[in-house]
């Protein structure tokens, strides 16, 4: 049995926190739906945008993927619809880091080519350097521009950028910091030209 006192020490970092785990929507402001099984994210989207478009409503869906997300069967089929039904009014942004929490993306489950299986599904694909915030607004307005399907934004991001105990470590995909490390990881970052 695991003390109590021990479990709020070891996971401190989560507890209390709006940033917990898997998004929730009370604890995490503009969120429309919690989030919890890999892969359901997307689907919810395309429902969400799909109800919108039967109510007339001319609001956009946009919705927040991992690269690790697209193992599951969900997460494809949720691409298929929107792709069919042409969902131009959603855009799902995928972190593309290569990583998952049980090591990399292509070692794991292979997802290569990923942008050119969303363009067969009919996407419009839009590929970005995901930590170049001007990269990502530019991506946002073509998305936001696009017609008669529905729009990913492929963002290509390096893990833990700036901090070098951390960049493209799949480790830190739930790893919590140890004493001092949260200090040293902040530090690296005041003083990094990204």
């Amino acid at each position: 049995m695991i003390e109590p006192g021990a479990l709020v020490e070891r996971h401190a970092f989560t507890l209390c926190s709006r940033l917990q785990g898997h998004p929730e929507r009370t604890r995490l402001p503009g969120l429309e739906s919690t989030s919890g099984p890999l892969g359901a994210g997307l689907a919810q989207a395309v429902g969400i945008a799909y109800a919108n478009r039967m109510d007339g409503k001319n609001s956009r869906t946009w919705c927040v993927t991992s690269d690790g997300e697209h193992d599951e069967g969900l997460h494809w089929e949720a691409v298929l619809a929107a792709g069919k039904y042409g969902l131009d009014r959603l855009t799902s942004i995928v972190d593309r880091n290569g990583i998952q929490i049980d090591g990399r993306t292509e070692d794991v489950m292979p997802l290569s080519p990923l942008e050119e299986k969303y363009a067969t599904f009919n996407w419009h694909v839009i590929p970005c350097d995901g930590n170049d915030l001007r990269e990502i607004l530019r991506a946002f307005d073509e998305a936001k521009a696009t017609e008669g399907r529905p729009t990913v934004i492929v963002a290509h991001t390096i893990p833990g950028r700036g901090v070098s105990f951390m960049e493209d470590d799949y480790r830190w995909h739930s790893q919590p910091f140890k004493p001092g490390e949260a200090a040293a990881a902040l530090d690296e970052l005041r003083n990094a030209k990204l």
